[in-house]
């Protein structure tokens, strides 16, 4: 494949920001309702921020994310729902949110060991507790980690010695899903001598202390709602007490989870008991952070979750601010930063950007994926300025390998149908047609023809258009401009 010109790497090869956390700050573009995210989050006010895959809700989260912290704010992101019920489980979602804070506050105090000062004594022993009830279900791997950076701090011998013997065993085991003592993190906090048995009981009862640590999170998760909560807001005030201004907790890929596999309504029962717990989210120093799929907001709305109080920040480009998020992102790649690429740059033509621009439908992820197969069409080193024969063949190939089934959330169905359905589309070659068209095309009666029609609806492939005929019929138009971009060049099947 070529290189651009004054580019190093290339800038279209990654297309999640996962992959690119580590320099996101210096790619993202805030869109104009950024700020405005930013503020609900810092005043403790709970947003939904909502989107069609690819169009930037992770970044937005990884963003705020580390706006938050650099800010004061103890922020915490869920991105992982491993063991979680597909329903009935707000209780998973509390437990997660109080062993991600707990392990946030752990370490903040190793980074600053003088904000123990600021807590009572009662805050000293509920933190020890929690430390001894959730900090212990961080895996091998984790522990590593924090070893290496608690082996470079000032701490007491006994502490470096206990490094030094585990370390090495830690280092050699495979199963990442070993359970780490809290022996380690008390030290090093100096809280392995506070006494906690009061709090204990509280929570706990009378079990005997080897019974205690052999509780799992399936165990937890049967205390009363109210008693996760109060956790939650007993962390809240530490974390207060430690000199942060709130707590933030973000909660990312819910479409990902296992089992749900990106279905409306598996995403609204799998969230329903969260969302619909105003008390929690009305939490004092607490904003919660949820993305999701822009569609899921309908169906949220039809079981209850309250939308007017907590409203929602949708994602929605314009292509003035694609071409933005783009020049931003090669000016990061450029080599010369004086005279960077851009994208007016390797695209001239006004015509050319315009199909770009259709093609891209609003998505940063789909400008970086067209991009990156024109680049793949080009045969010459520096490449300056895209051909037209580059342009034509990537406009091509990107419209045939999309991934059209991962694009939007099920609707009905399975994947295989609807790359069905895409080609019944293209063979039909009208992205505007009536009933009476289909049916003849098909050669189909009209009520089988009026139940495919209702599918492709359904599967968002097809519409109602504007426009009817002089007799009065209803026509359907294609809704994805890259099956229209087929249709027009006569593409009959995807493969």
């Amino acid at each position: 494949m070529s290189k651009l010109f004054n580019i190093k790497g290339d800038p279209f090869a990654k297309l999640s920001a996962e992959e690119e956390r580590e320099y996101l700050t210096k790619i993202f573009y805030k869109q104009r309702y950024y700020d405005s995210l930013l503020g609900l989050a810092e005043d403790s006010v709970s947003r939904f921020v909502l989107g069609q895959r690819g169009q930037g809700k992770s970044a937005t989260i990884l963003h705020l994310f580390e706006d938050m912290k650099s800010s004061g704010y103890l922020p915490v992101l869920i991105d992982r729902y491993d063991g979680y019920p597909l329903q009935d489980n707000k209780n998973y979602f509390l437990y997660s949110m109080i062993q991600a804070l707990t392990f946030k506050l752990a370490k903040n105090l190793m980074d600053y060991s003088f904000k123990k000062k600021n807590l009572n004594s009662s805050q000293k022993e509920q933190l020890a507790f929690f430390i001894e009830a959730f900090y212990d279900k961080e895996t091998a791997e984790e522990c590593i980690y924090q070893a290496d950076i608690i082996r470079n701090k000032r701490c007491s011998n006994k502490v470096k010695a206990w490094i030094n013997n585990h370390l090495s065993f830690l280092n050699g085991v495979l199963d990442l899903s070993i359970k780490v003592g809290v022996d380690l993190i008390k030290s090093v906090l100096r809280m392995d001598n506070v006494d906690i048995s009061s709090t204990r009981k509280e929570y706990i009862g009378e079990l005997q202390i080897e019974q205690y640590h052999s509780l799992s999170m399936s165990e937890i998760v049967q205390w009363d709602t109210s008693k996760l909560i109060k956790v939650l807001k007993n962390l809240i005030e530490i974390a207060c007490a430690m000199n942060c201004k709130s707590v933030v907790v973000m909660f990312d890929k819910i479409d990902e989870v296992p089992g749900i596999n990106a279905d409306i309504e598996k995403v609204t029962t799998f969230m329903y008991d969260f969302l619909t717990d105003n008390n929690l989210l009305y939490t004092s120093k607490l904003s919660i952070v949820v993305s999701l799929w822009s569609e899921v907001k309908k169906s949220l709305n039809k079981r209850g979750v309250r939308f007017d109080k907590f409203k929602e920040i949708d994602i929605r480009w314009t292509n003035e601010e694609l071409v933005e998020m783009m020049n931003k992102r090669l000016l990061y790649y450029s080599v010369d930063k004086k005279t960077p690429v851009k994208l007016s740059s390797l695209v001239t033509n006004e015509n050319q950007l315009a199909v770009i621009m259709e093609l891209a439908d609003r998505s940063p992820r789909s400008l970086i994926n067209l991009l990156g197969y024109i680049l793949y069409e080009e045969h010459t080193d520096n490449v300056r300025e895209f051909s037209v024969d580059a342009l034509t063949k990537g406009y091509m190939m990107y419209c045939r390998k999309f991934d059209y089934v991962s694009a939007q959330p099920s609707r009905t169905g399975k994947g295989s149908d609807l790359t069905a359905w895409i080609t019944r589309l293209l063979r039909i070659k009208l992205s505007q047609f009536t009933l009476e068209q289909y049916m003849a095309h098909f050669n189909l009666k009209k009520n089988t023809a009026q139940r495919h029609i209702e599918t492709l609806i359904q599967f968002n492939l097809i519409r109602d258009s504007l426009y009817q005929t002089d007799n009065g019929d209803i026509k359907y138009e294609v809704c994805d401009p890259r099956i229209k971009y087929l249709i027009t060049r006569g593409v009959q099947d995807l493969d």
